[in-house]
Formats: C-alpha cells, sequence, structure tokens
C-alpha cells in the first residue's frame, strides 16, 4: 500500500499468480479502481517490488523490470505507506520492508 492517506484512501500493487500479473489499483472513497498491471510477469517465490514516488509520478518495478510510469496527482501529498497480506489458498511470507524518503 502507499500514497495512504486513509484506509478508502490509498493505492495498492496486488500480486495475481493465477494470471502470472501484478495488479496496480488505485482507492478513491471506497471505489477500488484497476489503472494498470504488469502484464505476463514471471512468479516467483521470492518477487522484488519498487514503487518510486516523485509528485505525480508513480513508478513501480516488479523483479527488476520498470514498468509505465503512472502520472496521477491524487495523493501526491499523501506519504504513508505499508504492506498488507492476505491468506486464502496460499500463504505470504514478507522478508525485508523498507520505506526510503528522499528529498
Amino acid at each position: 500500500i502507499f500514497r495512504f492517506r486513509d484506509l478508502l484512501n490509498y493505492w495498492s500493487i496486488e500480486a495475481q499468480p493465477a494470471y502470472a500479473t501484478w495488479n496496480i489499483v488505485k482507492t478513491v472513497d471506497g471505489k477500488r479502481d484497476l489503472v494498470t498491471n504488469s502484464g505476463l510477469t514471471e512468479m516467483r517465490r521470492s518477487s522484488t517490488i519498487s514503487i518510486t514516488l516523485s509528485g505525480a509520478k508513480i513508478s513501480i518495478s516488479v523483479n527488476e523490470i520498470r514498468l509505465d510510469d503512472i502520472i496521477d496527482p491524487t495523493g501526491a501529498e499523501d506519504l504513508g505507506a505499508g504492506m498488507l497480506g492476505a491468506v486464502s489458498e496460499s500463504s505470504t511470507i514478507w522478508q525485508h520492508f523498507s520505506i526510503f524518503h528522499r528529498d
């Protein structure tokens, strides 16, 4: 979860292993909107996600492959970030999580 303002307003990147892709979702006032996905992406036992925020620009890489930048000024001032793992048929294990603020 990134650009987190509150429980109803944030961005997220969500694994979709059944489709070999990652969804990038924008939630505004509780309404989820699928903005894009990573396309066909290798699903690894250990994946690395990198998100860089710079003003209106959102840059995302999955396993060191950079996706197209997203330009959206909504929530550009919201710098909250975190993780959320949901367990259904498989498990999620987080090995490392870091947030860096660059001026």
